[in-house]
């Protein structure tokens, strides 16, 4: 028998059993910034607040080099290939602690990228970033919503 109301009410509704594992589970909600159509993130790396602009078409978190020093991120002897819209570069890479809210992830990988023009973030909230969090966008209501490591 499901032990949570919400699994009971799949229960009636579909028939079908919630795994034991996902009962337990919760989702958090996360408000986006906005600015001129952009979707801004506030995040946490490695213990230090953030604000990273949401970029669906970046493959990692990634800092810019001048705030690498605040979150204590320094680059491994990695590096890897990123397309940029002035074609591609090799830049460094980094692991570090992800944090947004309760949900951490540890040794999530840093792209260390140029800095950029806008200085009000400290870097980009990329799809690796999203995927690690099970995170999804609801770009109508500038709402981030994660569900954790690990879930389906």
């Amino acid at each position: 028998m499901p032990r949570s109301v919400a699994a009971r009410r799949i229960l009636e509704i579909t028939g079908k059993q919630v795994p034991p594992e996902l009962e337990g589970q919760s989702e958090d909600v996360f408000t986006l910034e906005e600015e001129g159509g952009a979707l801004y993130i506030r995040a946490r790396v490695n213990g230090v607040d953030g604000r990273f602009l949401l970029d669906t078409g970046a493959s990692a978190l990634s800092l810019y080099r001048s705030a690498t020093r605040r979150f204590n991120v320094g680059p491994s002897a990695r590096t890897a290939e990123i397309q940029t819209a002035n074609g591609d570069i090799q830049v460094p890479v980094a692991h570090g602690e992800l944090e947004l809210g309760k949900h951490k992830v540890a040794n999530v990988t840093i792209m260390l990228i140029p800095d950029g023009s806008d200085h009000g973030i400290d870097g980009l909230f990329g799809l690796e970033a999203l995927h690690v969090l099970n995170a999804e966008i609801e770009r109508g209501n500038r709402r981030l919503v994660v569900r954790g490591k690990g879930a389906l």
